[in-house]
């Protein structure tokens, strides 16, 4: 009798792993989709504006715009993602904020994240550090911690 609910409960434990790695992958999927589109319209916009350099990069810097990429749903992962709604409630970060050191953790360049948040001057992105350190120090660019996206999240 022991062996039979050791079974189940091993049984159940499987099963509840292998819905969690499906989950994990269909939502690995729609995160490749969305990267594949905004690819697909910078790619279009090539396309159309290959004869204009300064109206394409009018309309490059309008499509990678934080604010546009937060639409596209493609910076984070969903751990990710579920670590920014508790910095939300908890510690009292701006969502851009909380992306900047998300973005600044992957491996983007003051330069490059400049472009991203529509700044001319990448020393704004220095000063935007600061002021993140200052208002709430243990969650400086350097210090929000990547989850380990191996481990299937269960958030809906």
């Amino acid at each position: 009798m022991a062996a039979v609910l050791i079974a189940a409960a091993l049984l159940g434990v499987c099963c509840r792993y292998a819905l969690l790695r499906v989950r994990y992958y269909r939502r690995c999927g729609h995160l490749a989709n969305q990267r594949m589109q905004l690819f697909r319209k910078l790619l279009g916009l090539a396309y159309v504006h290959h004869s204009n350099p300064d109206l394409f990069m009018k309309k490059f810097c309008e499509e990678v715009h934080i604010g546009r990429l937060e639409c596209y749903d493609i910076i984070c992962e969903y751990p990710e993602q579920k670590r920014m709604q508790d910095l939300y409630c908890n510690v009292g970060m701006k969502s851009q904020d909380v992306l900047l050191c998300i973005l600044r953790n992957k491996g983007f360049t003051p330069q490059e994240l400049s472009v991203i948040y529509g700044m001319s001057n990448h020393n704004s992105i220095y000063v935007r550090f600061a002021r993140i350190r200052k208002h709430s120090p243990e969650m400086g660019p350097g210090n929000v911690k990547q989850p380990d996206v191996a481990e299937p999240c269960d958030c809906v």
